[in-house]
């Protein structure tokens, strides 16, 4: 989102800062800690330009757990809202916004603290879609939560903005110095 100050950022072997915004902003979704759901229907949620078929929207929702939830809401050209009896939960409403990742078919997804809010059964619910609709994409997890990092391919522990470590969780863990060992061994 900004221009780094210093250092570099590669994904995938790619230096970022070697590509234009407009190239990169494209390729990766980012989900906040609260759920971006805007006022209307589940159609316009999933699909805000009209890009996709309403096949590609029900097969999202199906693989995020959420196609029962649409129905009761009244389908595609339901209200997805957070009041009534029709209401979306706030683990459903992020999940709405993963829907929509997956349906552009990113290949970066940033979660900056994305299961904050939730409670642990919700969490595990989420990573479980997190992990079955996006394997095979690189996903970048913000999180406070050791648990969601856990089984990561990669962990990099920073401090004040600063790389302090980075290697696969097991590698971390091995060590007993390491920082990442101090704070599960904390937690």
């Amino acid at each position: 989102m900004f221009e780094l100050d210093k250092g570099y950022i590669r994904v995938d072997g790619v230096d970022i800062s070697s590509l234009a915004l407009r190239k990169l902003r494209p390729s990766l979704s980012i989900i906040p800690q609260e759920p971006v759901v805007f006022l209307g229907t589940v159609r316009r949620n999933l699909d805000p330009f009209g890009e996709f078929s309403d096949a590609q929207m029900w097969e999202v929702l199906k693989k995020a757990g959420l196609e029962g939830q649409a129905k009761t809401a009244g389908g595609l050209d339901g209200k997805l809202d957070g009041t009534g009896a029709k209401a979306w939960s706030l683990g459903q409403q992020q999940l709405v916004c993963l829907a929509r990742a997956a349906l552009r078919d990113v290949p970066v997804l940033c979660l900056d603290e994305a299961t904050a809010a939730m409670d642990p059964h919700t969490e595990q619910d989420v990573q479980a879609v997190i992990k079955r609709v996006f394997a095979g994409r690189t996903t970048l997890t913000i999180a406070h939560r050791l648990d969601t990092v856990i089984e990561s391919d990669q962990t990099l522990v920073m401090e004040a903005g600063v790389l302090k470590e980075m290697a696969p969780p097991s590698v971390l863990l091995s060590n007993p110095e390491s920082m990442f060992s101090k704070l599960v061994d904390n937690w």
